[in-house]
């Protein structure tokens, strides 16, 4: 159907028109240069396993959400009005019977 794929595309353009902003949000999101002194600062063993390591970031790397919060804030909205928009289309073809788009 022929609006199924014009919404589609939309919702990639959305996500397109996004992703550098939300790219941008994460890493803003954590202080690189922090965790490396915090790491250094904590390891004195430098036989240190993959495993201790991914056990230190968990416990010890606190993201800072706010960048991302902002950045999804938009997309949130426009995905719920995209969303909106698609459902009734899609209500009105089934109410009208329509099974394909005419070309």
């Amino acid at each position: 159907m022929r609006w199924v794929r014009q919404f589609d595309g939309a919702a990639e353009r959305l996500a397109a028109r996004h992703a550098d902003k939300i790219n941008e949000a994460m890493v803003d999101g954590i202080d690189l240069d922090q965790i490396v002194k915090d790491w250094l600062a904590s390891q004195p063993s430098p036989n240190t396993t993959r495993e201790q390591a991914a056990a230190w970031v968990h416990h010890n790397v606190i993201p800072n959400t706010k960048p991302l919060e902002q950045a999804l804030r938009s997309v949130y909205a426009e995905g719920y009005v995209l969303g909106q928009a698609f459902a009734a289309t899609a209500y009105a073809h089934a109410k009208l019977g329509i099974k394909k788009s005419v070309p």
